[in-house]
């Protein structure tokens, strides 16, 4: 459940890259080719996933801390 909550503050674009590096551990280079983008692009959204899910997943333990 605490996975679901974390990636549902994520677009779709970034949803799709962050599973594709973290669950099917493909290179940031592997991505860009699949998805016909520029590495740095891949590499933006990524960083941003990563930002978005610290983010929730320091607010829910807050939550569930109370």
């Amino acid at each position: 459940m605490r996975i679901e909550d974390a990636l549902s503050v994520l677009t779709e674009n970034e949803k799709e890259i962050f599973l594709m590096h973290y669950a099917r551990n493909l290179s940031l280079g592997q991505i860009a080719k699949y998805r016909n983008v520029k590495k740095t692009s891949v590499q933006n959204q990524l960083e941003r996933a990563k930002r978005k899910i610290r983010e929730q997943t320091s607010c829910s333990l807050f939550a569930f801390a109370g």
